[in-house]
């Protein structure tokens, strides 16, 4: 099983804009994943606007457990962002993406990472 990931850049996102994605194939479908998410910014930012405004969330809802979109806690500064990591198991194949969740501001450059990482489970109670 192997990683899946994600990166780019988006200028000022729109509202509800795809960030980044990645699709988990039909045949991990039932695997546990670590999905480890990470957002920073660059450009003109306004605190009010820019912070937390990346969330998190599964395509269809139903598909594993990111039911809502889950916010990520992200301030506007300008600095690399301090990944978050989320364990869930996917029963379908889903489409795991970041999205902004309110337009961000003119010039305010979104810099985002996706991954997910499929547990292995290597004996009772371990896992890798």
């Amino acid at each position: 099983m192997t990683t899946q990931a994600a990166t780019a850049s988006v200028t000022s996102p729109g509202a509800g804009a795809t960030l980044a994605s990645i699709t988990i194939p039909t045949a991990l479908a039932g695997t546990e994943f670590e999905v480890v998410a990470s957002v920073w910014y660059a450009g003109t930012l306004v605190l009010a606007a820019d912070s937390d405004n990346v969330a998190i969330q599964s395509d269809p809802v139903t598909a594993g457990t990111f039911v809502t979109a889950e916010v990520l806690s992200a301030p506007a500064v300008v600095a690399t962002g301090e990944p978050t990591l989320f364990r869930c198991n996917l029963v379908a194949q889903a489409t795991i993406k970041l999205i902004a969740v309110a337009a961000g501001t003119a010039s305010s450059i979104y810099h985002v990472h996706l991954e997910a990482n499929p547990v292995v489970t290597t004996g009772i109670g371990e896992t890798t």
